[in-house]
């Protein structure tokens, strides 16, 4: 139990031990030390601290069931919060979560323990809006990417309610002895709720042109000199704006140029800014500046970022904290800088949307940054709203022909896995809708959960789509029956097995990588053909699911082609008669006719022909 110094851990501790379980307390510190027995102490962002905790106080003959971390609650309390402190409270938070997962994945453990990460307050959540504790939101989204690349783990989030430390400690404890568990729970005074995606109705508002904006206004649009920024000016002047202010780290390209002097010519007055919005005084200083040389400010939206992709093995904390400050520190100060200025003599904001992503809610591998500032920016939504001020959060799923994702390959890679490309004109009609009235919080993305689901298994089982289950969710051709060959080997002669198992390595490694399966050799090196750390997850996580066996996450490193791989799922499969020595005779030139003919052979063709001979049997 990582432990807050709230009191929190102390309660759950002593529910838990009266309930007969033991308990390891671990406190925050500067270092890592062994008080006494079951008594730790750690630097939350130092990794190292984890690995030898997790050393020291179990083992094979004392085993960990369960790890639930309560650092996040130490969080600077909503009153004090700061664009400072929102960064420093990440070490306590999502740093420490994914530091944490880290080390459990590199244990290698048999049975691993499953992972609770907690918070208070930091979810809407129950029939009354409420102000949202923003700072310990990115966790969330962390713990979504954790479970996403990690299913061994079960990362579960838990948000307790408003109270006093030991307030929700007995639901809490509920939770964690529960035996179908939620991996989303908001634990309040009214009830438990858990977190199911649904999909929303069309905005009204939109025929007919859909929403105006005022000429006599000003609107503010930060990274509004990326591909994404600009095509949000371009819409705003569509629809009657006149005076835009693009914000950028850095200043205009030649082709943002070339964008403004296209909307200077449907008569705008398009300024570009040169600011880091991550820095309090900067955008101080923009806001002043531009009160005195703009119109009234009339809307916000707010879409700097970065990009730094980052799976939980590679994450470090330069990366978490470079991804998040100008998403997390940027929205803070354009909310708590304009906020301030409600009680001067100005108009209100007519809206003040975030540009978040899909990935705060779905997790994929290898999205651990960008979930943990969206699910910032989420929460942040939430908690304007809970104050009376105008705030959208907009989950965009990826866009095929604008912006970093369109030129990187990442929107046509991700297409393959069930989420396709929106383009720049439906982005402005979702846009349109939502300022129309709506949420303050939606997703907006084409989405084949059929698709999801066969490149990331273990959604298959997430009660998170229950009510989006309208298609079947079956995996497509080529996966489809795999959860059946564990069946179908232990049928076959121990001889036919490895060339099989050396066909379903390289049709899901074809899948991964988009290639015929016919040019990918069983000693061709997975890096050669273009493996990437987040591809040996995804591979990993396919083979786990469809023979039921738990596999490391280093898989494809350790094991770095289909002839090395196959040959260690047979040993793990331990299928009887003897496979273990089976590969050598397999991968010899004298290998068995009926292994070749096999090898030929799709899975599901496979499962066919097994099933006739199964049948004649």
């Amino acid at each position: 139990m990582l432990s807050d110094r709230g009191g929190t851990g102390a309660a759950l501790s002593a529910q838990l031990e009266r309930r007969g379980e033991s308990t390891v307390r671990v406190l925050a510190a500067e270092g890592y030390e062994r008080v006494e027995p079951r008594r730790y102490r750690l630097d939350p962002s130092d990794a190292s601290g984890y690995a030898a905790l997790l050393a020291d106080a179990f083992s094979e003959e004392h085993p960990c069931r369960g790890v639930v971390h309560l650092f996040g609650l130490d969080a600077t309390a909503p009153e004090a919060t700061s664009a400072e402190t929102l960064l420093e409270d990440q070490r306590l938070g999502s740093l420490s979560a994914l530091l944490l997962s880290k080390a459990l994945v590199g244990r290698g453990l048999r049975d691993t323990p499953r992972l609770y990460l907690v918070t208070r307050g930091a979810q809407s959540a129950g029939p009354e809006a409420q102000s949202v504790r923003v700072s310990q939101a990115p966790l969330w989204g962390a713990g979504r990417a954790v479970g996403a690349e990690h299913p061994e783990l079960g990362c579960t989030r838990v948000d307790l309610g408003e109270g006093a430390p030991e307030h929700g400690v007995e639901a809490l404890v509920d939770e964690l002895v529960a035996r179908e568990r939620e991996p989303e729970v908001a634990l309040r005074a009214s009830g438990r709720y858990v977190a199911r995606l649904v999909r929303g109705p069309a905005r009204a508002g939109v025929e007919g042109g859909g929403v105006r904006l005022r000429a006599d206004g000003s609107y503010l649009i930060t990274g509004g000199l990326g591909g994404l920024g600009l095509s949000v000016g371009r819409w705003m002047v569509e629809r009657g704006a006149r005076h835009l202010v693009l914000v950028g780290r850095s200043g205009p390209t030649e082709q943002a140029r070339e964008a403004m002097r296209e909307m200077e010519g449907q008569g705008a007055q398009v300024l570009a800014v040169q600011a880091d919005v991550s820095q309090r005084a900067s955008v101080a200083g923009l806001l002043s500046e531009l009160g005195q040389r703009q119109p009234a400010l009339r809307g916000v939206v707010h879409a700097a970022g970065v990009a730094v992709d980052s799976t939980v093995e590679e994450e470090t904390e330069e990366r978490l904290l470079r991804a998040l400050a100008p998403k997390v520190q940027g929205a803070w100060n354009l909310h708590s800088l304009l906020s301030a200025r409600t009680g001067e003599e100005r108009p209100p904001l007519d809206f003040f949307v975030l540009y978040s992503s899909a990935m705060s809610v779905l997790g994929p591998p290898g999205s651990v940054n960008y979930a943990a500032a969206d699910a910032f920016l989420d929460a942040l939504a939430h908690h304007r709203r809970a104050q009376g001020l105008p705030a959208t959060s907009i989950g965009w799923g990826l866009f095929s022909d604008v912006g970093a994702a369109a030129r990187s390959g990442v929107a046509e890679r991700m297409a393959s896995r069930g989420m396709p490309g929106l383009t720049e004109a439906q982005g402005s009609e979702v846009l349109a809708r939502m300022l129309a009235g709506g949420d303050a919080h939606a997703l907006a993305m084409k989405f084949s959960l059929r698709h999801w689901i066969e490149f990331y298994p273990s959604a298959a089982m997430s009660p998170l789509w229950e009510e989006l289950r309208n298609e079947p969710v079956e995996a497509a051709p080529g996966a489809g029956r795999a959860a059946e060959l564990r069946k179908a080997l232990e049928a076959m002669r121990p001889e036919d097995r490895p060339a099989v198992l050396q066909q379903l390595v390289r049709e899901q490694a074809a899948l991964i990588l988009r290639l015929d399966p016919g040019r990918i050799e069983r000693d061709t090196p997975f890096m050669s053909l273009g493996f990437d750390s987040l591809m040996g997850l995804e591979l990993r996580n396919r083979l786990e699911a469809g023979l039921s066996v738990a596999l490391p996450a280093t898989l494809v490193w350790t094991y770095p082609h289909i002839a090395a791989l196959s040959t260690y799922l047979l040993g793990k499969l331990d299928l009887g008669g003897g496979p273990g020595h089976a590969p050598r005779q397999a991968e010899s030139e004298g290998a068995p006719a009926g292994a070749e003919a096999v090898a030929q052979l799709s899975a599901d063709e496979l499962l066919d022909e097994l099933a006739r001979e199964l049948g004649r049997e």
